[in-house]
């Protein structure tokens, strides 16, 4: 796995705490609608993480 998408998921997690599962899926959203998928598909990565983190 990147380490950036590691990063990213961990800052987000300190920065928001339990939400940063929704802000990630939020922003992951956000650009699948403006036809970014690849961008989307980063922060779904993102997404995966955070809850592999929360959840262990």
């Amino acid at each position: 796995m990147r380490s950036d998408i590691k990063t990213e998921a961990a800052r987000l997690l300190s920065e928001f705490g339990y939400k940063a599962e929704s802000a990630a899926l939020r922003n992951a959203s956000m650009f699948a609608q403006l036809g970014d998928y690849d961008r989307s598909e980063l922060w779904l990565d993102i997404h995966d993480v955070i809850v592999a983190i929360i959840h262990k």
